[in-house]
């Protein structure tokens, strides 16, 4: 979950950078599927804005993502880490970075 912790959160506007950015990123893991680059298929958890109804959160809006079941690890970073033997994910971020001409690299 992500929220502001200060200033005004009370409107959907504020997270419009982050909705938009996971709308690109969708397009581009979209080509990289349908390019066949490797045999598996790579899954987008995409976020919705929601509004707290109680608690800290109330009132506020915060950014959500879908719970992902059993384990979850970090493939890579943008800083150059990669655990071993994510080719697939590594093989996206390359893909992304190339077929946006360097203005995106999803990681």
């Amino acid at each position: 979950m992500k929220e502001f912790k200060s200033g005004g959160v009370h409107e959907d506007t504020f997270f419009k950078e982050d909705i938009e950015a996971v709308k690109k990123a969708g397009d581009l893991i979209e080509k990289f599927n349908a390019a066949g680059v490797v045999s598996k298929g790579v899954y987008l958890n995409e976020p919705e804005v929601w509004s707290g109804n109680a608690g800290r959160i109330a009132g506020h809006k915060v950014l959500v993502e879908p719970m992902i079941k059993g384990e979850y690890f970090k493939f890579n970073s943008n800083t150059g880490h990669a655990e071993p033997d994510t080719q697939t994910m590594q093989a996206l971020s390359h893909f992304t970075y190339h077929q946006s001409k360097g203005q995106y690299l999803l990681c």
